[in-house]
């Protein structure tokens, strides 16, 4: 049996966002039932890698949507 990939298991998604912002978008996250949770990719340029299973990245997709048309974020390509 071939194994798993870790697709299966955990996606990210990989977001700049301003440095005094990166509380807020965490609160956003976890206030969603713990949707996704997300760590400092560079704290210099401020980029945040986000993670969250597979089941419920429709979910986190919209949530993020809302905040880029806020202008709290900008969605980063893989």
């Amino acid at each position: 049996m071939a194994p798993k990939s870790s697709e299966t298991w955990s996606q990210r998604i990989f977001v700049h966002v301003p440095r005094r912002e990166i509380a807020y978008v965490r609160f956003i996250l976890e206030a969603h039932d713990n949707l996704a949770y997300l760590s400092v990719a560079d704290k210099y340029e401020a980029v945040l890698r986000i993670v969250f299973p597979a089941s419920v990245r429709e979910t986190v997709t919209t949530v993020l949507a809302g905040l880029e048309r806020e202008g709290v974020l900008t969605r980063l390509p893989l």
